[in-house]
This record gives structure tokens, C-alpha cells and sequence, in this order.
């Protein structure tokens, strides 16, 4: 299973569209997914054995969404993700707010 679906798979409890780098749809509350960055997080022998996935949820909506925002980091985290950051941010350009969690996830080779 991609690290995008388990991250869909996570989210699925939200009832809202969740959707890997763009959502083009029309629903006015939905997450986007992107990942940031993938290394080693643990080598033996020259050989990775564990790989670090350092993903981003956008939720975005027109409305106040901090419960949904505490659901869906505790289902990430129910997941197996490791909370990095969130903040939140007014943007502009969709007129909508979005509300960014960054999580890591682990897993071995």
C-alpha cells in the first residue's frame, strides 16, 4: 500500500474528499496530500532499512474546521504517523482557509 493510500485509509472516518497533490472537485471541505521529502532513516551495512516519509494534510475549508483538525490528527496518529507541526493559514488565492499537518511516517525496507 502507497503512503498516500494509507493516509486516505486514515482519513476515511472524516467523510470529507481526500485527494494525493491537487482536489479539483467542488466540495468546500476536502485534504489534499503531498509528500514533502523520503530518506534513510536507518542504514546497516550501506543498506536502508528503515525509510522516513515526511508527508503534509492540507485541510482546507471555507468554514472553522479545528475539530476537524484534532479528528484527523488523531487518526494519523492512530495510523502509525509521528506529528511534526501544524499551523494554519488564510489563502488567498482559494479564498479559503487550510489548516496543514505534517506527520512521519516509518517504515522498514
Amino acid at each position: 500500500m502507497s503512503i498516500y493510500d494509507m493516509i486516505k485509509n486514515a482519513l476515511t472516518p472524516l467523510a470529507i474528499p481526500v485527494f494525493p497533490l491537487f482536489y479539483a472537485g467542488q466540495e468546500k471541505t476536502y485534504a489534499v496530500i503531498h509528500q514533502l521529502t523520503s530518506y534513510p532513516a536507518q542504514s546497516a551495512d550501506d543498506r536502508e532499512q528503515v525509510t522516513a516519509y515526511l508527508m503534509q494534510v492540507d485541510l482546507v475549508s471555507n468554514t472553522d474546521i479545528q475539530e476537524l483538525v484534532e479528528t484527523a490528527t488523531n487518526l494519523l496518529t492512530d495510523a502509525g504517523f509521528s506529528r511534526r507541526s501544524r499551523h494554519d493559514e488564510y489563502d488567498e488565492k482559494l479564498g479559503m482557509y487550510r489548516f496543514i499537518i505534517r506527520a512521519a511516517y516509518f517504515e522498514e525496507v
